[in-house]
This record gives C-alpha cells, structure tokens and sequence, in this order.
C-alpha cells in the first residue's frame, strides 16, 4: 500500500498514486482508527480526509497530497 505514496523532492510535494479508496484504508492503519471514523468529502478536484485533527487533502488531477 506505501507503494502508492511517493515524495517528490524537487517540488517538496508528495503524490499519492492509488485510488480514494486505497487512502483511506492506509489513513486507517497508519492512524489506527477505524475507516468509518474518517470524514471523507470530495468536489471533484480535490478529496479531504478528516480525522481526529488531521487534515488531508488529495488534489486529483495533480495527485497532490497535503497533511
């Protein structure tokens, strides 16, 4: 699953590469909660992930991801 996250050192980004989906559940194991406890929101362009505090966001087309 780690295998879709990469760091872009160039631009100081990282990219997540898998699907919504496949970000939630790697939220869930890293963050140790249940996948039901984290508050999913998507427009379209970007897909925001909330969870006890912790914030991120997944930019789609850029494939982007803030902490």
């Amino acid at each position: 699953m780690a295998a879709h996250l990469s760091y872009v050192s160039s631009k100081n980004q990282l990219k997540w590469h898998g699907s919504k989906e496949d970000l939630l559940h790697f939220l869930s194991s890293m963050l140790q909660v249940e996948a039901n406890m984290i508050q999913l929101k998507d427009n379209g362009t970007c897909s925001v992930f909330k969870v006890e505090g912790i914030t991120v966001n997944v930019y789609t087309k850029a494939k982007t991801l803030l902490i």
